[in-house]
């Protein structure tokens, strides 16, 4: 179950439980109607992850998601390229 946490026109902040039972934060646009990935092709390969994404499930969208790596940088140790 999924709780609104901030709530405006544009963005709303939600809290779900993950797997372990922890609670996880996301950000939900309740007025997207589509999305835009932009694809970086090196060498001819793409490289894709597929994970468990409980603010899916919150929504009862699905359960998988694939996506791209990301990530921050400079969170953890200083000076990451």
């Amino acid at each position: 179950m999924n709780h609104v946490l901030c709530n405006s026109e544009y963005l709303q902040l939600k809290s779900t439980p993950s797997k372990s039972g922890k609670p996880w934060v996301y950000a939900h646009r309740p007025n997207v109607s589509d999305v835009v990935v932009i694809l970086t092709i090196c060498n001819d390969e793409l490289l894709f992850l597929i994970e468990e994404r409980p603010p899916l499930q919150a929504e009862n969208i699905g359960k998988l998601s694939i996506r791209m790596p990301a990530g921050s940088v400079g969170d953890e140790r200083l000076n990451e390229s």
